[in-house]
């Protein structure tokens, strides 16, 4: 099903998600959605919302929206209230996110 498993290889090649052939059209029109859907201002391309709307139904387009608004007010919260991670999720920003300037900052 997949070229590579998601567990092991794709979390490492999600920031490049577009060029990577371990994910399929439809993951890659979801992915694209949530980074446009994340960003301020929104801007989502009409494009993005073709394509999305070419590989999942209605329903599912709500359910990745909600996942997507939840994240957000818990990034949100998170930044404003400094939360202190948890070594293991501190040692997963560390391994996930080597390369793109990610350091544990406030949240010690």
């Amino acid at each position: 099903m997949y070229k590579c498993s998601l567990r092991e290889k794709a979390s490492e090649k999600v920031w490049d998600f577009e060029n990577q052939e371990c994910f399929t059209q439809k993951e890659k029109s979801a992915l694209k959605f949530a980074q446009e859907a994340s960003m301020i201002p929104v801007n989502v391309s009409e494009t993005t919302k073709g394509e999305l709307h070419n590989h999942w139904s209605d329903d599912d387009i709500v359910e990745i929206m909600g996942v997507i608004a939840l994240f957000g007010y818990l990034n949100r919260w998170n930044d404003v209230m400094a939360t202190s991670l948890e070594d293991e999720a501190e040692t997963s920003g560390q391994d996930l996110l080597k390369g793109i300037s990610w350091s544990v900052g406030k949240h010690i």
